[in-house]
């Protein structure tokens, strides 16, 4: 028997699923790939092979019952260290017109399958006192998803079962670790009959690059990631705002037809780029410039009244036509808006803070329920367009009494 360490990994034929397998066998592990398709997981072991790892594929339909058994039984008691639990389906649409039997099979496999692996797998990992499990959720998982009420529900039950569960076994050799990746260059808006939602077509990640950052937060014993910058922002944002505020970002990428639409200024769908509004302007930024850093803190008063806090650094000799743009912007919408200014910009030398604060929860209400945030998001895109602008944005999510 091969003395490598041994990797399961669900839905491993493409994807995600495919480039979590590849990250396994390039670190020196063996592997079971599963998932319905034999023909996609056999082209799939023959490309993971190449990496020396020996890889054995188990076809099966996981959201049955007796399939994810079935795949449990082909262990034959083999010690897995770590486990993918990374199959799932999506299906987006108005739910009184999507098709029950999909949404049911979606529970199962999503939900019911990944509650039955894990716990037949987890099990000996206990025994052992060892093993690695990652789940993977969604960014999905930060808000309500209208148009995608089922999926997403399965996405947020991953994300606080993963939580959870890694509390309970906190005490043991045993960690869980969820993968909360964002829009992804895969098959799933395709599947899921999406392609017309302002979601399918849009700039997606690359499906390595959230492996590798899923890969390497469970190696490290992480209890969750978001990949990439620009979606540790968005999910950040997405947790500050108020939950129908966030349901209707969401409804502003998944709403059937919504591909053909332009933004409309006077309505609320961008309040989701920003607690503030500004929080947009990152949204163009970050998808212009994956490579920047961002390094999120918070800090929590007795207030439930919360605030965004960025600082940009300027590139030297950037410093005169950022604090420009910036200051045009705000004045702008202040004007336009014709509320009162909850935001605001300090500058020293090189560095700018964009900041907002509320006395109270009512009054960042009110802010969100205007157009403030749609027209920053619009207007705020020049900030960031020339990749020669912005070293360094930092955000910090606080709470103020």
């Amino acid at each position: 028997m091969s003395t490598r360490p041994f990797a399961v990994v669900t839905g491993g034929s493409n994807g995600i699923g495919l480039e979590l397998a590849r990250q396994f066998a390039t670190n020196g592990y063996d592997l079971l790939i599963a998932a319905e398709d034999r023909v996609h997981l056999e082209e799939a072991a023959r490309d993971l092979r190449s990496s020396g790892a020996t890889v054995d594929i188990h076809a099966a339909d996981l959201s049955r019952e007796d399939a994810v058994a079935g795949l449990h039984g082909t262990l034959r008691g083999r010690a897995v260290d770590a486990l993918c639990v990374n199959a799932g389906i999506g299906l987006g649409g108005p739910f009184l017109e999507t098709d029950l039997q999909t949404e049911l099979k979606m529970v199962d496999l999503n939900v019911r399958g990944a509650v039955q692996l894990t716990k037949l797998v987890l099990k000996d990992m206990v025994v052992r006192d060892a093993g690695k499990i990652l789940l993977t959720s969604s960014i999905a998982g930060t808000m309500p998803d209208p148009f995608e009420a089922i999926y997403g529900g399965t996405k947020v039950f991953l994300r606080w079962f993963g939580e959870a569960l890694r509390n309970e076994l906190k005490d043991s050799g045993v960690t869980v670790t969820v993968l909360m990746p964002s829009l992804t260059e895969t098959n799933f808006f395709k599947r899921a009959d999406m392609m017309d939602t302002r979601a399918g077509p849009a700039p997606k990640d690359d499906p390595a690059i959230v492996a590798k950052a899923g890969f390497d937060a469970l190696m490290a014993g992480k209890d969750k990631v978001i990949p990439t910058a620009k979606n540790k922002v968005m999910g950040a944002i997405a947790d500050l705002l108020p939950d129908r505020a966030a349901a209707q970002i969401h409804r502003g990428l998944s709403e059937p037809g919504s591909a053909d639409r332009k933004l409309d200024p006077t309505k609320p769908l961008a309040i989701g780029a920003a607690a503030l509004g500004v929080g947009a302007l990152l949204f163009a930024g970050w998808r212009r410039r994956p490579h920047l850093p961002a390094h999120l803190g918070g800090t929590s008063g007795s207030s439930t009244a919360k605030a965004l806090h960025i600082t940009l650094k300027a590139r030297a000799g950037k410093e005169a036509e950022v604090e420009s743009l910036l200051q045009g912007i705000l004045d702008e919408v202040r004007h336009e808006v014709g509320t009162r200014p909850w935001f605001g910009l300090r500058r020293t030398e090189s560095t700018f803070e964009i900041f907002e604060t509320f006395p109270n929860e009512a009054a960042r209400e009110a802010h969100l329920s205007g157009k403030g945030a749609a027209l920053l998001m619009e207007r705020s895109n020049a900030v960031l367009a020339s990749p020669a602008n912005i070293d360094r944005l930092d955000v910090l999510l606080t709470k103020h009494a």
